[in-house]
């Protein structure tokens, strides 16, 4: 089992489960899954995302299926080749099975017509070169680039779009539920018509009290709310207010 450094199910597993502990476990669910059809089936992989392609191998092992099936692999050599033995030994019991594997860097050890068939990447140049049937079904796993190469390679190989499946099999984007990546904070109204052309707005002369607070009270600077003084009809603006106290001697 391949365990990366941060990752949580599979460092639970190698760390915390043995032999004999029970799971709980429930039904696979998506939309990646082999489609019934007596048509041919295409198995693209890179890397780790054999995963989910091999368990396709194994249905069609397990049903003895008369398909014609095309096993597609890339990898970087064999040390990095993931479940190599056990797919071989699959496409070995299907009667109408083939593997090819590409290794991009093989090592000296690896060999050539045995572990791989070319020393290339899997990518679109070598799939257009297969001949493989337009009428199958391809499934794609891996990385998100070398499945949008090689879905646009297939379709050129003029399989219908409808029948070319992929599944992307590494990291993703963080999912927390009701917050968004985006801000959605509304966008400020604008005033209409061009600038300099909205109601003018003038600010208020600030009170006698604020420019000349009587002793004992606290300054107070003038703002766009303050209120305007008090007047009256008669006497005009009203007086600071005395901080004395009117029963002062």
């Amino acid at each position: 089992m391949k365990v990366e450094p941060h990752g949580a199910a599979r460092n639970e597993l190698r760390a915390h489960i043995r032999v004999g502990d029970q799971l709980e476990a429930a039904a696979p669910r998506g939309t990646f899954c082999l489609a019934d059809g007596d048509n041919p089936v295409v198995l693209l992989s890179a890397d780790v995302g054999a995963t989910p392609v091999l368990a396709m191998l194994h249905t069609l092992a397990r049903d003895h299926s008369t398909r014609q099936v095309w096993w597609l692999h890339g990898a970087r050599d064999g040390t990095e080749h993931p479940f190599a033995k056990e797919s071989r030994d699959l496409i070995a019991a299907l009667p109408n099975a083939k593997s090819t594997v590409y290794y991009s860097r093989p090592t000296d050890t690896d060999r050539q017509g045995v572990d791989y068939l070319e020393a290339s990447r899997l990518s679109a140049e070598p799939v257009r070169r297969l001949g493989l049937p337009t009428d199958a079904d391809a499934y794609l796993c891996g990385p998100a680039a070398f499945m949008d190469s090689l879905t646009a390679a297939l379709i050129d190989c003029g399989l219908d779009a409808s029948r070319v499946h992929t599944e992307i099999f590494g990291a993703g984007p963080a999912i927390t539920p009701g917050i968004k990546g985006a801000s959605t904070a509304p966008t400020p109204h604008q005033p209409a018509g061009p600038p300099g052309t909205g109601p003018e707005v003038s600010e208020p002369s600030p009170s006698p009290a604020a420019d000349s607070p009587s002793p004992g009270t606290t300054p107070r600077s003038p703002c766009w709310n303050s209120p305007k003084p008090a007047t009256s009809p008669s006497s005009g603006p009203a007086a600071p207010a005395s901080a004395t106290p009117a029963n002062s001697p």
